[in-house]
């Protein structure tokens, strides 16, 4: 379990974003920290509280895990900071037995730090962020021009991809557009694993396979493919043990909702930011108990699916709040519709600029991949991002 961090909170601010009551309007604290507690973790306020530490707890719990099919409601617990007391976090935590003080240490530890991470053996810094080209096998995916309909057609896109410097290929056999319907097993199948054959046959470039079916994983790292991409978060029948046991790095995403098809029917959250925090937890913790290294994973707090306009934005505004997990963040944002509705409707095809400057935002905030449409103009960006990142005392 990992908490989100904040930095010189306004207080009022973060209550209205956050869905917090009754906060004192001032504190002289310049971190926030919001432990995410099951019932029985409670007792690690005790503890805070027994040192002298702020708290903010609720009474009830706010967060229910229940719609994605886990049997849990969480309770939030804000832990406010001065700078000269955030160092002692780590010694409390050694004192006490409770993990979630361990893990707030942890998780404040990693928030401040520029945390390296592996990908196939090779060692990445976030301030060298990856690039993943999309290649969509489907006749209906959002973007036309991501779209491939031969084998043929998704090499040559794969070609112009490299040559641009991009360092994943990411290929996928079924639209997960909002309203889009699931595509027959089958079909999957015949749209992906050839292709996948010949893109690891021809070239050197680590393929992704973008798919929340077992059977379909299965048979693209058969054929070559070296990451998982699966929407659902690995949620579906089957791929949770598959993806442990494979040893691969696996791209877990959030996603509210049963499906892509109806995930954008009135979705809500209390605070997006520490629901999407709690999600992960529970992903994380069913890896790990089914044989599954916690650092093959990468977050994906899924833009746009299942998610209002507002949510995406504070998605992006606060992305670095997923740096308390320690764990690589992917942001997939290129072109989607939050973008087209904050430039008063621009569609798909209109929306690279906007598309390049959430992509820097998201790079400066910690991402540390970013999987787009648009390889050389993303690869830019992010470079711009992270050498003005360097310069950043806060980074």
């Amino acid at each position: 379990m990992f908490y989100p961090v904040f930095k010189s909170v306004d207080i009022s601010r973060f209550s209205s974003l956050f869905g917090y009551d009754g906060f004192e309007k001032s504190h002289p604290y310049s971190t926030l920290s919001v432990m995410l507690l099951k019932k029985d973790e409670l007792s690690a306020c005790d503890a805070l509280l027994e040192n002298g530490f702020h708290l903010e707890v609720e009474l009830e719990p706010k967060i229910d895990l229940t719609p994605y099919g886990f049997n849990e409601r969480i309770f939030r617990c804000a832990v406010f900071l001065d700078a000269e007391r955030i160092s002692e976090i780590e010694g409390l935590a050694d004192s006490y037995e409770q993990s979630p003080l361990k893990i707030l240490a942890s998780s404040v530890s990693n928030y401040f730090s520029r945390c390296e991470f592996s990908l196939l053996g090779k060692s990445f810094s976030p301030l060298n962020p990856l690039i993943m080209g999309i290649i969509n096998l489907t006749p209906d995916s959002f973007y036309s021009r991501s779209r491939a309909i031969s084998a043929k057609e998704a090499l040559i896109k794969a070609e112009e991809m490299i040559e641009a410097g991009v360092d994943i290929i990411d290929v996928g056999g079924q639209s997960t557009r909002p309203g889009s319907d699931e595509v027959d097993l089958n079909e999957e199948l015949e749209r992906t694993i050839p292709v996948i054959k010949e893109l690891t046959r021809i070239f050197k470039v680590p393929v992704s396979i973008d798919t929340y079916r077992v059977e379909v994983a299965e048979a693209a790292i058969e054929a070559g493919a070296s990451i998982i991409n699966d929407v659902f978060a690995l949620r579906k029948p089957g791929m949770l043990e598959f993806a442990a046991k494979s040893n691969l790095p696996v791209v877990v995403m959030h996603l509210k909702g049963d499906s892509p098809k109806t995930m954008q029917e009135n979705p809500h959250y209390v605070d997006t930011v520490s629901e999407i925090s709690a999600f992960f937890n529970e992903i994380i913790s069913r890896f790990k108990e089914n044989g599954g290294k916690e650092e093959n994973i990468i977050l994906d707090p899924g833009i746009g699916f299942g998610k209002r306009y507002e949510d995406n934005l504070t998605i992006l505004a606060n992305l670095q709040a997923f740096k308390a997990s320690g764990l690589p963040i992917l942001l997939g944002h290129s072109r989607k519709s939050f973008i087209g509705q904050a430039l008063d409707g621009l569609g798909p095809e209109d929306r690279l600029f906007g598309t390049i400057a959430s992509g820097a935002i998201g790079v400066f905030m910690g991402a540390s991949i970013l999987r787009v449409h648009d390889v050389i103009e993303a690869r830019h960006a992010a470079k711009i991002a992270s050498e003005i990142r360097k310069f950043s005392v806060d980074a």
